[in-house]
């Protein structure tokens, strides 16, 4: 029988996640009042924009507490299947909001497509490397590129299909160091450990030890949506609406857009 190291990760980690989430469900804030925590599955490039969005958010509604579980999309929705007991799914493309969809986890009536996003190519600072085109890319001296797994980062099936229609895929994979998720890219990036690498626009802009150099064409940029659902068993729905409609305030917005996400063109 072969042994799947993937898989035991996968399984440990929604151990884990099980229970440090039912460990505590309920907390006191400082009136003595329950808090209910309202648990939200989030892709990783959306990081540093929810952490302000919840200082926001909690200070309107002192009676929730939000608790994030950041990762890649794909491995998100795999621990969904797998029945985490999170509330709410705010992935970083169309496909695996679909997966869950189908599977009934979540109803298509409860989904608001809330975000877009831009994939760019960064370089540590110190780089002297820019590039007009991505089939400069082939050069010899470009020895390593950080892509997001693409069976798994969103950021990284948005740069397959970028590099798919340049006919540029298949002749720079051997080139290709993947990544679980986007920061891992970034991060890649930053401690100079590949050439350059492909993230969105977002966490570039986070990064003060890489610069952008490419930025992909606005044909791959409206395809990059941010759909956010409610589970259908959760017990705290009216808990998780008002967090999605919060999300679409002109606060949460405005902080989106300072951390270089786009609003979704409707």
């Amino acid at each position: 029988m072969k042994f799947s190291t993937k898989k035991l990760t996968l399984k440990i980690s929604i151990c884990l996640f099980f229970i440090l989430l039912i460990s505590s469900c309920t907390t006191q804030n400082n009136s003595g009042r329950d808090v209910i925590e309202l648990n939200i599955s989030a892709a990783s490039s959306l990081t540093n924009a929810l952490y302000e969005i919840k200082n926001e958010f909690e200070k309107n509604n002192t009676d929730i507490n939000l608790i994030y579980n950041f990762g890649a999309s794909g491995t998100l929705a795999s621990q969904i299947k797998q029945g985490a007991p999170i509330d709410v799914f705010f992935p970083a493309n169309q496909q695996y909001m679909d997966e869950v969809v189908k599977l009934g986890l979540i109803e298509s009536n409860d989904i608001v497509n809330l975000l877009s996003n831009q994939i760019v190519l960064i370089t540590k600072n110190d780089s002297d490397l820019y590039i007009d085109s991505l089939d400069e890319l082939l050069d010899p001296k470009i020895t390593s590129i950080a892509v997001g797994d693409p069976k798994v980062v969103p950021a990284g099936s948005y740069t397959k299909l970028l590099l798919k229609n340049l006919e540029l895929w298949q002749e720079l994979e051997s080139k290709f160091i993947f990544s679980t998720n986007v920061r891992q890219a970034l991060n890649f990036a930053d401690t100079g450990n590949v050439d350059v690498a492909f993230v969105y626009k977002s966490d570039a802009l986070q990064s003060n030890q890489s610069k952008i150099i490419y930025v992909a064409d606005q044909t791959i940029s409206d395809s990059i949506t941010y759909p956010i659902g409610i589970i259908n068993d959760t017990k705290n729905k009216k808990l998780a609406e008002t967090f999605i409609t919060f999300l679409q305030n002109e606060v949460s917005q405005n902080i989106f857009k300072e951390y270089g996400f786009l609003k979704l063109k409707q």
